[in-house]
């Protein structure tokens, strides 16, 4: 019987770690051997992407275990084991995910606190990928510009020149990518949202720009509001879900919509600036040592 269970237990896990295999930001493709500190905003999401997921893992594989032996103890036979194993890591998984997003709402606060201060502006309304992307993009653009004076001040040689760049290009690449899958995400909800709720496309469909704007700068303001009351407490339980499902209240997913968009047009706004910044540094690269690699 306990072979049974420990091997449920291991297929338990490895199943439900598969799931956080892929990044939602795409495979990571270069290693920060000088600007780590540019870097950084991407590979701390990275890290963190996933805190949801693990807590909810640990929680699986505790509930599991717990689960288990109430199971043997109560039927005295390894059906009633594996059936205690499979309750205990739902209840377990759905307790660790509850912490998990708690967990992950505390560090994406922290951090915007962090890119508020390095990049001079208000964050409180910006996506953690929005903000992060941002002060990426900052710091690779004052390497560039440092590493254009070395050069030809002569205090860099051509070679050590080539190296340098090849990773800020590298890094600007990555982060083109983690904006457009983080926007692809985005378009997909939005899509959902799109076929569930026409009622509210059309009332956002039907504003002027001008309105709109508006509108979605509300919205943004409201969310936040609402994000920082009701984020659960780190060791809050799960809540039983509602017998019946609550009323759609159309002007929420409306704000939801408009979230949604103001969102995109942010990130959009950071990748019209991210490819002029290549573009420039492409052109510099080309008349300093010939054609910048593709």
């Amino acid at each position: 019987m306990h072979k049974t269970i420990s091997i449920f237990g291991i297929l338990l896990i490895a199943c439900m770690l598969s799931v956080s295999c892929t990044s939602k930001y795409g495979a990571k493709k270069m290693v920060a051997n000088y600007y780590p500190q540019c870097y950084q905003p991407i590979s701390q999401l990275r890290a963190d992407e996933n805190t949801g997921t693990t807590s909810a893992v640990i929680g699986a594989a505790a509930g599991a275990v717990v689960g288990a032996a109430v199971g043997a103890v109560s039927t005295r036979s390894v059906q009633g084991a594996v059936a205690g194993a499979a309750a205990g890591a739902a209840a377990g998984g759905l307790g660790g995910l509850v912490v998990g997003k708690a967990q992950k709402k505390a560090q994406d606060d922290a951090m915007l606190r962090q890119y508020a201060m390095k990049l001079d502006e208000d964050t409180s309304q910006m996506t953690r990928e929005t903000a992060a992307a941002k002060v990426s993009l900052k710091c690779y653009t004052e390497q560039f510009n440092e590493l254009k004076a070395q050069y030809t001040s002569g205090a860099m040689n051509k070679i050590d020149y080539i190296k340098h760049f090849d990773e800020i290009r590298a890094g600007l690449t990555e982060l083109s990518t983690m904006l457009d899958e983080s926007t692809l995400a985005i378009a997909e909800k939005e899509t959902q949202y799109r076929q569930a709720f026409t009622a509210s496309y059309t009332t956002v469909a039907a504003m002027s720009p001008r309105k709109k704007k508006a509108a979605m700068k509300k919205a943004q303001k409201k969310f936040i509001a609402q994000q920082q009351t009701a984020a659960p407490a780190l060791t809050q339980q799960p809540s039983p879900a509602p017998a019946t499902p609550a009323p759609i209240n159309n002007a929420e997913i409306t704000d939801k919509i408009l979230v949604m968009e103001s969102t995109k047009e942010d990130m959009g706004g950071v990748k019209v600036a991210l490819q002029d910044m290549m573009a420039k540094y492409n052109a510099e690269y080309e008349q300093e040592v010939g054609p910048a690699p593709i």
